[in-house]
């Protein structure tokens, strides 16, 4: 069988950080009797690595517009597919080619396919796309729910759960302590790490972390994750907190702090990374409810409104029951067990053998 992949790598992104590199390279190591095009719409790192059952192809242009991507999708490719007569054709994105009849797979990465917040391009063509598709993949639960707007059978669509940074794992006990005496004084913290979502509701936490300070009369401490241009901003929002010694702001994780903490707080609703990761380290994670963290953390996760109260009632929550703190913990780990290389490409394998042509 002859897979051709389209390799495709956002600005200022690697390929091999791209999701069809990562699968469709281990896929080829563990099937070396079939063959794999990878086809790049850009010249790779020459250093780049690929098995001997893969073959690279640079297909220009790159794809910077969707007039160039509509041209290549529908021109370039269906030459080159029939030049290496290829069984399958993955897409990259949510994009099909009108103009070939080798069977395609569409791998979705994008969160969200919902009208608002697609180009003209794609508004105008993803219900072909969809339709043409003898397979459908996306790599987040909740675009299962978004793609129903568009009628697709639950026989096309398949959910892959990438795979996580293999070091990310409940940390043993003496690295927490030398992480905590580091950046706490030995002190347990709830950890939450700031993007411009969080600095929207950095009033908010403070408030709760205040109401929590005040019932509970502990020595916890909230660690803040942040990047250096918004450190001076907070750190004068800081100067007249009441529990400012008790915030430490820090604007690298090299020590990984994420699992030494406590708990985690996340306010990244349309990202679920931080809470995946706080999950995978063993560590309770507190977040905004909404249907997104709903469908991906399911019941492993104590979900809170954006006001203080809910805030700090979650963190007293977790701080006086240990057994409800460690339920929590199983959960999320029963959750993010799903979340490995090897049952992503295991499933992706079965869905190229179940389209292949005969």
């Amino acid at each position: 069988m002859t897979i051709a992949i389209h390799i495709s790598a956002g600005k200022n992104e690697n390929v091999r950080e791209s999701f069809n590199f990562k699968c469709f390279t281990r896929i080829a190591a563990e099937q070396p009797a079939h063959h794999f095009i990878f086809i790049f719409d850009t010249p790779p790192d020459p250093e780049l690595y690929l098995d001997p059952n893969c073959t690279p192809v640079i297909l220009s242009p790159q794809l910077k517009n969707s007039l160039l991507r509509h041209y290549w999708y529908n021109y370039k490719i269906p030459s080159l597919l029939e030049r290496y007569n290829a069984d399958i054709f993955v897409t990259s994105g949510s994009n099909c080619s009108f103009r070939t009849k080798v069977p395609q797979c569409m791998i979705i990465e994008p969160l969200s396919l919902s009208p608002k917040t697609t180009g003209r391009y794609l508004k105008k063509f993803l219900p072909a796309f969809l339709d043409i598709a003898k397979a459908i993949c996306i790599t987040n639960p909740v675009a299962e729910d978004e793609l129903n707007i568009y009628g697709v059978k639950k026989d096309k669509l398949t959910i892959l759960y990438p795979g996580m940074d293999d070091d990310l794992n409940p940390a043993a006990w003496e690295q927490n302590e030398q992480v905590k005496t580091k950046h706490t004084n030995g002190k347990d913290f709830f950890f939450c790490e700031l993007n411009s979502e969080g600095m929207k509701n950095m009033v908010t936490l403070l408030k709760g972390f205040s109401l929590f300070k005040k019932w509970q009369k502990s020595n916890m401490q909230l660690v803040l994750l942040l990047k250096t241009a918004m450190k001076a901003e907070l750190s004068k929002d800081l100067s007249t907190y009441k529990y400012r010694e008790e915030v430490i702001l820090i604007t690298d994780n090299e020590d990984v702090l994420l699992p030494a903490a406590y708990g985690a707080i996340t306010f990244n609703e349309n990202d679920p990374a931080t809470g995946l990761y706080a999950m995978k380290c063993g560590i309770p994670v507190i977040t905004i409810e909404n249907k997104i963290t709903r469908k991906i953390f399911s019941g492993a996760a104590l979900y809170v409104g954006v006001n203080e109260k809910d805030i700090s009632e979650k963190m007293m929550l977790l701080y006086k029951d240990e057994h409800l703190r460690s339920e929590y913990i199983t959960r999320g780990l029963n959750i993010v067990s799903r979340y490995s290389w090897q049952n992503t490409t295991s499933t992706l394998w079965s869905v190229m053998n179940a389209i292949a042509k005969p």
